[in-house]
């Protein structure tokens, strides 16, 4: 149908927190690697679009020593799922 798009994505980056900076990343984590995308948009008769998204991103941990306290081990596992919808007038 010409009045949908469609849209798939999958995206990989290597680890972006080194095991040395475990501890410091606890402010913003961000250990996912690999996300997974879809959605679509559909074009109405009278010009306003509705879209819908969806991403994934399955859980990956990160672990290194607490500088604070080397004794420590410190781990950090994010995952993440969004749902988006938009209405475009």
């Amino acid at each position: 149908n010409s009045n949908v798009t469609w849209r798939f994505g999958y995206n990989y980056g290597e680890q972006p927190i080194s095991e040395e900076n475990a501890v410091i990343n606890i402010l913003a984590p961000a250990t996912v690697e690999e996300h997974y995308t879809a959605g679509l948009s559909i074009e109405r008769e009278n010009g306003h679009q509705l879209s819908f998204a969806i991403m994934v991103a399955p859980s990956k941990s990160v672990s290194g020593p607490n500088l604070f306290d080397p004794t420590q081990q410190v781990t950090l596992t994010m995952d993440q799922f969004e749902f988006e919808f938009a209405y475009t007038f």
